[in-house]
């Protein structure tokens, strides 16, 4: 799952331009993340930071001075690329994370907490869910406000560790999470420019919603850190999966 891959970023000044440096624990997150904007940038599918240097596990890419975060129009951005790659699939890479509905319940399920951190009622759910169409398309991964920053009436996106395929309500899911109270208006706005909308859309969007949600809080459970911090996650993912349950 991907909670492996705990990377450490910092700004350095190098030759008085800002750059961001990553270091990865894993290789193939830093690999996987390279494809990503090399790939997207060449493509010109959206804009990407330019990779300044790769070294070891490090990636430096240039600094985006950002404003405020434009969620809009990453919707529009992902409802666009999820539906050029339903109807032109990308070729098979052994660097794409492969995002499946099923396997993440059952990896939950499997782990002994289950019942005590989340209840009888997630458990069963978690056990049956399942989604009503089975598309596949090109996926951000962590599509959260955190990953993308809003500069020159354009956002720039980075931060592909998780990048790969998978139903497009993945990346729908992660960005309902930042912004559970937007969720209607978040759907609704994906929806005007997703080319493969179906009577079920809702529903699967609200599943991996739940699913990822619950992966989260398992996720932020067993990490290290300050308690506090770790609890309001933990709250506001809560509220989310019993929205949902």
């Amino acid at each position: 799952m991907d909670n492996f891959n705990r990377n450490k970023s910092r700004i350095e000044r190098i030759d008085g331009r800002k750059i961001i440096s990553k270091e990865h624990q894993q290789l193939i997150f830093l690999k996987r993340e390279e494809y990503f904007y090399n790939f997207l940038r060449d493509n010109h599918f959206i804009k990407t930071p330019d990779i300044y240097s790769i070294e070891g596990l490090n990636i430096r890419t240039y600094f985006i001075e950002g404003e405020e975060k434009n969620i809009s129009l990453a919707i529009e951005d992902w409802a666009k690329i999820h539906s050029y790659f339903i109807e032109n699939p990308p070729k098979e890479n052994k660097l794409f994370m492969k995002h499946d509905i099923n396997k993440v319940s059952k990896y939950l399920l499997q782990n002994e907490d289950i019942h005590n951190l989340l209840g009888k009622r997630v458990e069963c759910m978690l056990n049956e869910i399942d989604l009503n169409v089975r598309l596949k398309t090109l996926l951000h991964g962590d599509l959260t406000p955190k990953n993308f920053i809003y500069h020159g009436n354009e956002n720039y996106y980075f931060d592909f560790e998780l990048g790969g395929i998978g139903h497009p309500a993945r990346d729908i899911a992660s960005l309902i999470i930042s912004a559970p109270r937007k969720k209607e208006k978040l759907v609704n706005h994906y929806k005007d420019f997703f080319s493969h909308d179906y009577g079920g859309l809702d529903e699967d969007i609200d599943n991996w919603t739940f699913v990822r949600a619950s992966q989260l809080y398992f996720i932020f459970d067993k990490r290290e850190g300050g308690e506090k911090q770790k609890n309001k996650i933990k709250n506001n993912l809560i509220g989310i999966i019993e929205n949902l349950a």
